[in-house]
């Protein structure tokens, strides 16, 4: 591979999260059921929205209050949906080793800013930086699988697809990539990670 990129998405491949733990924290904050909570966030396009940068943290708050007919302050609604996120400690001798071999990392991830902003107080060794460029779904207002934000990786690393390597842990995203001609890993472990980019670089 002359001059390979590998792209590596954030959530369930860098750090491990659950919906149902946003879904529980909320309804504890809002003393509203569950099923409440989920059909507000999740259950329409809100949280979609809000991670194609379609809507900002204000508006989402306000749609959630609205929904639920609660009144609960903005930062308090974005902590609940935010923490939720684990490191995935499995991940970092992978990422050691492609930096040792000084190959050039990007992040590409459908995320919303609460979730972003909480993931970088943390202070983990991921994402800080590790990653450059970091292609966020609400920034760049368009979410994998469509071809638009993957065009977006293409455009900044002045890669050809055949120089993009991409990590995700949703089938449909790798599908998206490889739709345009990347190299793509659908994550599980990283011993099959590390032997399918390790075949693609010496291929």
């Amino acid at each position: 591979m002359k001059n390979p990129f590998v792209f590596f998405d954030l959530g369930n491949v860098l750090v491990k999260f659950d919906h149902q733990i946003a879904v529980d924290q909320l309804a504890e904050l809002a003393d509203r059921p569950a099923e409440a909570v989920r059909h507000a966030v999740f259950d329409n396009d809100l949280q979609n929205r809000y991670e194609a940068g379609q809507i900002d943290s204000q508006a989402f708050c306000q749609a959630i209050n609205h929904s639920l007919e609660t009144g609960l302050e903005d930062d308090d609604i974005l902590e609940a949906i935010s923490a939720i996120f684990t490191l995935n400690r499995a991940i970092l001798p992978v990422l050691e080793q492609l930096r040792a071999q000084g190959l050039p990392l990007g992040l590409l991830s459908n995320t919303c800013p609460a979730h972003w902003q909480w993931i970088l107080r943390q202070g983990w060794p991921v994402p800080g930086d590790w990653f450059e460029p970091q292609i966020l779904s609400y920034e760049v207002q368009a979410m994998k699988p469509e071809a638009n934000i993957y065009a977006v990786c293409e455009k900044l690393t002045g890669r050809l697809p055949a120089e993009l390597f991409f990590i995700d842990d949703r089938l449909e995203n790798v599908e998206g990539a490889r739709r345009r001609g990347w190299e793509a890993h659908c994550y599980e472990s990283t011993q099959d990670l590390l032997s399918h980019l390790q075949q693609w670089l010496t291929g």
